[in-house]
């Protein structure tokens, strides 16, 4: 990469990549800060981004729930309250 980029950009972009990525050339079996390989590769870290999906997730959930138990519960008063209204009517 650090052929590449000596290779084929002009100094400016050389010296902006140099200074993002200071170690180009490093070793990636080792796992240095500033390499390209750093950015690129899977991070062992993302269990933050795994539990807010999974949270999120259980939320859209429970608010499914809760709106087909409320659903539910008006159509069941709703029935209730037919029969009630047929009588008043014909009375």
């Amino acid at each position: 990469m650090a052929e590449f980029v000596h290779g084929h950009l002009n100094k400016e972009y050389v010296e902006v990549v140099e200074r993002v990525f200071p170690n180009m050339g490093g070793d990636v079996s080792k796992k240095q800060a500033g390499t390209i390989t750093e950015v690129v590769r899977l991070q062992e870290s993302n269990q933050i981004m795994l539990f807010s999906v999974f949270g999120s997730a259980m939320v859209t959930l429970l608010i499914i729930a809760v709106a087909i138990l409320l659903y539910r519960a008006r159509v069941k008063a709703e029935k209730e309250l037919e029969p009630k209204k047929a009588l008043e009517i014909t009375a």
